[in-house]
């Protein structure tokens, strides 16, 4: 209060301009009224207690506008503040991510081309077999898949069983020999192997397999 009312000495009231100017000297200027008439007084010399009590009050007023002039600011300082944290939070979720690691790229591409023979047999296996003969990666040669299906159907009932419960049988059969294929790689030459056999008639409307000792 009395530093800021000093340091605009130049304009309080005529009467008492010089006391202001000089409070800047004193740095243990009394913040009680009483106390502040008591130093007006002793220390600057004022010799009239209207003039005192005149000082007191306009350095009050002073302080008053102060603390209004600083209240009013706060709410624009708090917003200004804010809206710098919201830009900075906005500025960091927005942070674009980077997109040319050749690390990542190249193990996205191997991991593509490592599924395509996967999902090849799958798609022709879904297909029904129709078309091509599905491709099946690894050395069949000494699964003996057409063995184990004749196998199967002779022991079955009237030399028919379903689809589905013939492949169970001969995956079960082949189990040491299959282990390592993948479910779409067992089925694609599964029925690569039933279409060869003459013998074996698939009933596609049924899903079901017909051996034929004729």
């Amino acid at each position: 209060m009395v530093e800021r009312a000093a340091e605009n000495a130049a304009s309080a009231p005529s009467n008492l301009r010089s006391f202001v100017g000089n409070l800047m000297g004193f740095g243990n200027v009394p913040r009680n009224e009483k106390k502040f008439l008591n130093f007006a007084k002793n220390s600057l010399n004022v010799r009239l207690d209207k003039v005192a009590s005149e000082l007191w009050s306009y350095l009050l007023q002073q302080q008053q506008a102060a603390q209004a002039a600083q209240d009013q600011e706060a709410p624009e300082i708090e917003a200004i503040e804010a809206a710098a944290k919201a830009a900075e939070v906005t500025t960091t979720v927005e942070a674009p991510q980077a997109t040319d690691d050749p690390l990542r790229s190249k193990s996205k591409k191997r991991k593509a081309n490592d599924d395509e023979p996967v999902r090849d047999a799958e798609a022709k296996t879904a297909a029904g077999g129709s078309g091509d003969a599905p491709v099946v990666d690894g050395d069949n040669s000494r699964i003996k898949w057409a063995r184990s299906i004749k196998r199967a159907l002779k022991a079955a009932p009237d030399q028919r069983m379903p689809e589905k419960a013939l492949r169970k049988v001969v995956y079960s059969d082949l189990d040491d020999l299959i282990g390592e294929l993948s479910e779409a790689e067992r089925k694609a030459a599964f029925r690569l192997e039933l279409r060869s056999l003459p013998k074996a008639h698939w009933d596609k409307a049924e899903k079901t397999v017909q051996y034929s000792s004729c």
